[in-house]
């Protein structure tokens, strides 16, 4: 079978592959190079540093998450759907309406009940 690396690789493979297709599908590719051209330099740094601490915060947070069992695992995971609510409000100002709610909790609940039948 396929090693955890090669999965990983393959994930992150397709990601950019889909991305580009889509950019490319969304706007002619001259008008995309000419949008890249008019970025700055400076900006060009924030992005490889924003860049590189999401990749680094992936990697610990799967590293992590593959030494604990697959019960906590949820947990830590289910917390994730808080930070996000919380951010989205106190970052973007987007207040969740009825549907995101239902949406969060089915989620939730899936994962609890998916959790429940491990034991």
């Amino acid at each position: 079978g396929d090693t955890a690396e090669q999965k990983s690789i393959a994930i992150w493979f397709g990601v950019v592959l889909l991305t580009s297709a889509y950019c490319l599908m969304t706007q002619p590719f001259a008008v995309l190079c000419e949008e890249i051209r008019r970025v700055q330099g400076e900006t060009w740094l924030y992005l490889l540093l924003v860049g590189v601490i999401l990749i680094a915060v992936g990697f610990v947070v799967q590293y992590g998450l593959s030494q604990l069992s697959a019960t906590q695992s949820v947990v830590i995971l289910l917390s994730e759907l808080i930070f996000v609510a919380i951010s989205a409000y106190y970052l973007a100002a987007e207040i969740p309406n009825i549907q995101t709610w239902i949406g969060g909790g089915l989620i939730a609940l899936a994962s609890l009940a998916s959790s429940e039948s491990e034991k």
